[in-house]
């Protein structure tokens, strides 16, 4: 099946900087791997590894270019399967493999800063993993609700999700601005049913109204210091491979939590007092933690 990442995360491979090595994250061990692992001499336990001083992962060799001993020793196919995929933040459904990645990783913020015009392409080998990419399984579900009793298709999904990336690309569009765009597009859209016109063609639609009328936020928003197109980017990550699009509200919960990750990133930027490129890869690893890593 097809895997799609953002163009801007197509180049991504690891760069041992070791933050998911360090966050003091339990990482569970599955039972198959257990024995391998043993076999090739790592001293494991029964289906974890805790961490231990300074919230290191006990395989983190921080003194040896900051590698992993599983990954060295072992190889990745027997790296636990949360080590394995991080940072990639993974939906399954009938149209294939999306993956985005978790900023958390300094790597992948790094990344929203390249001059990459965004858009959905297909995933290189080294974000797919062979296409062994777990994640939520949306692979048996209804599309995303469009409005109470509707549901999107497949393709009417699919052009939204390219729309809306479209926005971010947009170099003329702020991110409040950018934000309050899809916001409006996805509501015209949402007032789509089922009839001659396919929900496609409504979509398209929608965004090019909401274009027209170029609707904000309140106002231009912060000033990000020309840094604009890498936010735009951080929040374009968060509109494609959506798990939000599963949520009760279905299509409009996406652009509310496209919302909330401009609201805690522009948060996280306020406190550390000045805008910079290093000061805004904290802010979107801090975001990003607080969004795809815990649970409140």
């Amino acid at each position: 099946m097809r895997v799609r990442c953002l163009s801007v995360h197509a180049g991504y491979a690891c760069g041992h900087a070791g933050a998911c090595c360090t966050a003091g994250w339990t990482i569970p061990v599955e039972e198959p791997l257990v024995q391998p692992l043993r076999a090739a001499g790592i001293r494991i336990g029964a289906d974890r590894i805790a961490p231990v001083r300074d919230d290191a992962c006990v395989f983190f060799e921080a003194g040896a270019g900051r590698l992993c001993t599983i990954h060295r020793v072992a190889g990745p196919a027997l790296l636990p399967s949360v080590c394995r995929h991080f940072p990639r933040v993974i939906v399954n459904d009938p149209r294939g493999t999306s993956v985005t990645l978790s900023h958390f990783c300094p790597t992948a913020a790094a990344l929203l800063f390249d001059a990459v015009p965004l858009a959905i392409v297909t995933a290189p080998a080294s974000i797919a993993l062979d296409g062994t990419l777990e994640g939520l399984d949306a692979t048996g579900v209804l599309p995303p609700l469009l409005a109470a009793g509707v549901l999107t298709d497949w393709d009417g999904y699919s052009a939204w999700e390219a729309s809306a990336v479209a926005v971010f690309d947009d170099g003329n569009v702020a991110p409040e601005q950018a934000v309050g765009l899809l916001t409006g597009a996805t509501d015209e859209a949402c007032t789509w049913r089922p009839g001659p016109e396919p929900m496609t063609a409504a979509v398209r639609r929608a965004f090019e109204h909401a274009r027209s009328r170029r609707r904000g936020g309140d106002g231009a928003g912060r000033d990000w210091r020309g840094f604009e197109r890498a936010v735009n980017a951080f929040l374009a990550a968060h509109a494609f491979a959506s798990w939000a699009a599963y949520e009760p509200r279905g299509l409009r919960a996406i652009p509310a939590a496209v919302a909330r990750a401009l609201q805690m990133l522009t948060e996280e930027v306020s406190a550390s007092g000045i805008v910079t490129r290093d000061a805004l890869i904290a802010a979107m690893r801090a975001t990003d933690l607080r969004l795809r890593h815990r649970s409140s």
